[in-house]
């Protein structure tokens, strides 16, 4: 009986541990995942091992010393600590200190994609986190949404990529500007291209095999 008395406490902090999930507070980082070429799309894995084909790259995000084997593909609720303001992104990868966050997200929660920013987080249902892995086929999302505006977006602009940087050759046919309130991305019709157009109209990813950086 005595021991069964003692066990009890035991028990329930392995179950508070395990349902804890991934959290923390600190200074986050943006991440330029849309960098990688189109190769690397396809053959390259981040630590967590899915595919980087088979992500939404918009909300994605490494995480300190993420154990790989227990806490990967943890949805993530990251909160601006200036103004209270969060968005959901899929833990995927081990990184620097705290968080490296896809830069669509991260400048979609702080208005900038260049400098650290105070955030918390803490892991969530993973329903937050719906579509932004796809395991077997390729992602065709590449939107971000915050908390506040998830799910309003639509077709309001078109822009000729061969003009993102002067002398890129990189073709003259138009692509999709999917604007969700100040927040751009681009949907392209041709397969395999993942743009990023951010608030300062600067281009980031790939377009007909040719990485963009403009």
């Amino acid at each position: 009986m005595l021991k069964k008395f003692f066990a009890l406490p035991v028990i329930f902090a392995l179950i508070n541990v395990t349902f804890a999930g991934l959290s923390g507070s600190t200074s986050v980082t943006p991440e330029d995942y849309y960098g990688l070429g189109p190769q690397a799309l396809e053959t390259s894995y981040p630590a967590c091992g899915m595919p980087y084909n088979e992500l939404n790259l918009a909300r994605i995000t490494a995480v300190e010393d993420i154990d790989i084997s227990s806490e990967c593909g943890q949805c993530l609720e990251v909160t601006n600590s200036n103004n209270g303001e969060s968005i959901f992104v899929l833990a995927v990868d081990k990184g620097g200190q705290g968080l490296d966050i896809s830069i669509p997200s991260f400048e979609s929660l702080f208005g900038q994609s260049t400098d650290p920013a105070p955030a918390s987080w803490a892991a969530v249902d993973i329903s937050n986190c719906e579509g932004i892995h796809t395991p077997g086929r390729e992602n065709p999302s590449q939107e971000v949404f915050s908390k506040r505006d998830s799910g309003v977006n639509s077709i309001i602009d078109t822009f000729d990529p061969s003009k993102l940087r002067k002398g890129n050759n990189i073709a003259s046919s138009t692509a999709s500007v999917l604007h969700v309130n100040k927040r751009s991305t681009v949907s392209s019709e041709h397969k395999g291209d993942s743009i990023y157009i951010d608030r300062k109209r600067r281009a980031h990813g790939t377009f007909k095999n040719r990485q963009i950086h403009h």
